[in-house]
């Protein structure tokens, strides 16, 4: 059997983990520490401070499957609550002493961390430490000149009161519906190629790299398409053209009922031709979707081109904040003019 049959055929389900913390400071490891983690895992966690400052991550123990390009088992840190967001550092693996593991420290509040492992070797893992740093220069706001050493008056900026409905949010850490890459070959050694945009207009299109000539190998790409609140998005295929496999385990493109890569899937992944997706209409419950389209590392097709429009939702949604990953919020309004009032849905 070749290689890369083999590569293919021990794909297997990931298992999922992750958490969303917001607090000023606190702990973090891996599944299990100090007792080793366990294979085919894909962990995501979030971390929010309060406004105006940075997180500084120290490790206080590192102990994850050893290769130079950190290809088996790796832990990346981003700066930012996406997993679009910039990388703080490249990815971690290997041993490190206790207590002398790196630092690392964010531009902002946020911080996107990504822990996965393949299917053979485990080891201790890691912990982390992190808190929040205020931020020692003049504070920003959309309305506020840009931070310079002498900073003129921000408006005062008043968004009227935002009442959330009482919603409770399912505890969904032991089955949450997150992003599962699938398990890359301990041959391939090419680094991934990231790529996406985020768009915030009512109509519009985009496609794979390269369309219409054919994408390349090792993508991570990303988008995601917001319009305007109370309004949903229609999806829509106008070409498609992605390496098949019945799993969709080689090239393969998910659509998220949400902004974020822990929305649940629109239907289910997509590959292959066009033929069986002629027609096919896919529409978000509200007004944000996520888009990963990734590729494996050998053969590539002509990729895809998608379209969208937005239309009024004609019924009561589902009441706000939705639930995304484990944690319930309002959605803050950043000035006067983009807060609106709340809305009262007739009774049916």
């Amino acid at each position: 059997i070749s290689s890369t049959q083999f590569d293919k055929a021990n794909l297997r389900q990931k298992d999922v983990c992750g958490d969303w913390f917001i607090s000023p400071n606190g702990t973090l490891s891996s599944p299990g520490y100090p007792i080793n983690y366990t294979n085919n895992l894909d962990c995501f966690w979030i971390i929010q401070v309060p406004e105006n400052n940075t997180i500084s991550m120290e490790f206080t123990f590192m102990e994850i499957e050893y290769h130079r390009l950190c290809i088996y088992d790796a832990l990346i840190v981003r700066d930012g609550d996406l997993m679009t967001s910039p990388k703080l550092r490249g990815r971690m693996c290997g041993t490190v002493r206790p207590n002398s593991g790196p630092h690392l420290e964010t531009t902002g509040n946020q911080a996107f961390i990504h822990f996965r492992t393949d299917y053979i070797n485990v080891y201790r893992g890691f912990k982390l430490h992190w808190s929040a740093v205020p931020i020692e220069q003049c504070p920003t706001h959309p309305l506020c000149p840009p931070a310079s050493e002498t900073c003129a008056p921000c408006p005062k900026v008043t968004c009227p009161p935002v009442t959330c409905p009482n919603v409770t949010c399912p505890d969904r850490r032991n089955n949450l519906d997150i992003y599962k890459p699938k398990q890359r070959s301990h041959n391939s050694t090419s680094e991934r190629s990231g790529c996406g945009e985020r768009f915030t207009n009512t109509t519009g299109s985009f496609h794979s790299p390269g369309y219409p000539n054919q994408y390349t190998n090792n993508l991570d790409c990303f988008w995601s398409i917001t319009t305007t609140v109370g309004h949903k998005i229609n999806l829509k295929f106008t070409d498609l053209e992605v390496e098949y496999h019945r799993l969709c385990r080689y090239d393969t493109i998910t659509i998220r009922d949400g902004a974020r890569p822990t929305s649940p899937i629109l239907g289910h992944e997509i590959c292959g031709g066009l033929n069986p997706y002629r027609g096919l209409k896919m529409t978000s419950t509200g007004n944000e979707v996520f888009i990963h389209f990734q590729t494996d590392y050998i053969n590539v097709r002509k990729g895809f081109m998608l379209e969208w429009t937005s239309e009024l939702i004609s019924k009561c949604p589902p009441p706000p904040p939705p639930c995304r990953a484990i944690l319930c919020f309002c959605p803050p309004c950043s000035t006067e003019d983009d807060c609106s009032a709340p809305v009262e849905c007739p009774k049916d």
